[in-house]
């Protein structure tokens, strides 16, 4: 059915039209936006037109614009106009599930930016310098399910335009009995053709102060913890940065580096990656010899459990030949990084950003609810600065790295000490918060399948891990 088909209403405070809004709340937003503290109640849309209609906005607006079908709706958008900082906000915007796909929310956005440059055309202005809006992060854990895949969701923003802010943003309470929603991303669409990688913090703090009083009603924003951090933020930062949708969740149309998967239905893909392996990794204690590498991916030791493990090659698009790669598991609850290795040839570049995205998405795609993933750094190189410089951080205990296979068995008190580090999933503004018990689960599934540890738990290794953390709720980060 084509889009034409649809008429377009912006609803009133009329009591027809709250009847509509009503119906549009129960059968389409509801279902759509299944987080309770990520909703608005109808009772505050309701007086947010009410208001409209008394000219309590002034120079300011609130639109609900809704898609009709024989009188019923089947789409609609909520957005505020922002004169202060001439810009747009778009609270919400959603097409029934069922009619997805036909360019209806286009449509929609596209008719929801013309109302909200009317408003500025209205105010004074020559047309909105920016539309903000906020979205589900797609590497933060959703509980419940979102309703849309929000790597699809991510990638059709990006077409329309909008760029990730970076803001550690976090909506505020809509109400006193919801909690505020801390799986977010910011992002913004500029009309102004200047530079578009960065905004001046100024605004966004304006943006920031007038949408969260005129959409959420919190005037004082020194009484909100939430708030009172981004100002801190703002702050501290000059210019904000704006990245690509599709660089920030790594879809293949932003990558310079080529990843393809490794099955042992092509033990020749195998043998390049291991050469590559071979050639970064000396035999020693820290690492799984070629041989024994090579014998696991032709086997189906992986293979319907309830975990998952992933061998990628990488190269550039002009080589012919593997020019790195990448071996993780995914566990129930967190991700193990096994080995991440670069030829001399391409390191140096900005590569590891781009697979430590690659490798977060994959992980994300398992559905295992992990929220973060694990890996262990020889300190005698420089690998775990290079991982600090992008997010990870290390695990404050002595964390000493149990045999593996095909390795002589040594005594604890002989084993290589390694850096332990933790990230979690997309971008992080701070120390992440791991409870001890989610902690020893996942070191348990990685002593357990890494290292073949049949029963973990009794393992010496464990035990000292589990006795330096003995009393805490929470791991100690450095």
């Amino acid at each position: 059915m084509s889009r034409n088909f649809y008429a377009t209403h912006e609803l009133t405070a009329s009591p027809q039209d709250i009847v509509l809004l009503r119906q549009f709340y129960r059968d389409i937003y509801v279902p759509e936006f299944p987080d309770p503290n990520e909703r608005e109640s109808v009772e505050n849309m309701e007086r947010y037109l009410q208001l409209k209609a008394e000219g309590w906005y002034g120079r300011n607006n609130y639109h609900i614009l809704l898609y009709l079908d024989q009188g019923k709706p089947v789409g609609g958008s909520i957005s505020d106009y922002l004169d202060k900082p001439n810009a747009g906000a778009i609270e919400f915007l959603v097409i029934k599930s069922s009619l997805r796909q036909r360019g209806l929310g286009e449509s929609l956005l596209r008719l929801t930016e013309d109302a909200l440059r009317q408003d500025s055309l209205n105010a004074g202005h020559a047309g909105w310098d920016y539309v903000v809006a906020e979205m589900n992060d797609p590497f933060k854990l959703v509980d419940p399910a979102d309703s849309m895949d929000p790597f699809q969701r991510s990638m059709i923003w990006h077409r329309w335009g909008y760029k990730k802010t970076g803001l550690p943003y976090v909506q505020p309470a809509l109400s006193a009995n919801k909690e505020p929603v801390r799986n977010l991303l910011f992002v913004c669409k500029t009309r102004l053709a200047n530079n578009t990688d960065t905004m001046p913090s100024s605004i966004l703090r304006d943006i920031i102060s007038e949408y969260v009083r005129w959409a959420m009603r919190i005037d004082n924003l020194d009484d909100n913890d939430e708030c009172r951090k981004m100002m801190r933020y703002f702050e501290r930062h000059g210019d904000i940065g704006l990245v690509s949708l599709a660089a920030y969740i790594g879809d293949a149309s932003s990558q310079r580096l080529m990843f393809a998967e490794v099955t042992r239905e092509h033990p020749d893909e195998i043998d390049a990656v291991l050469d590559v392996y071979a050639h970064e990794f000396s035999d020693g204690p820290t690492s799984v010899p070629r041989d024994l590498f090579k014998q696991a991916l032709m086997s189906d030791v992986f293979e319907g459990k309830p975990f998952d493990y992933h061998l990628f090659s990488i190269k550039t698009a002009d080589a012919a030949l593997p020019q790195g790669m990448a071996s993780f598991f995914t566990f129930p609850g967190a991700g193990f990084g096994g080995y991440i290795v670069f030829d001399p040839a391409v390191r140096g570049k900005g590569h590891l950003s781009e697979v430590i995205t690659h490798v977060e998405r994959r992980m994300v795609m398992d559905n295992r609810k992990a929220r973060g993933w694990y890996c262990e750094c020889d300190p005698a190189g420089s690998a775990a600065t290079i991982f600090r410089k992008r997010g990870f951080s290390e695990i404050d205990i002595i964390y000493r790295q149990p045999p593996l296979s095909g390795r002589a068995y040594y005594a604890i008190d002989a084993a290589p000490v390694l850096h332990l580090m933790y990230k979690e999933f997309g971008e992080n503004f701070e120390l992440p918060r791991i409870p001890v018990t989610e902690f020893l689960s996942a070191l348990s599934w990685i002593y357990r399948v890494v290292y073949q540890i049949d029963e973990p738990e009794a393992n010496e290794f464990y035990q000292d891990v589990r006795r330096q953390t003995e009393g805490e709720k929470f791991v100690r980060l450095q």
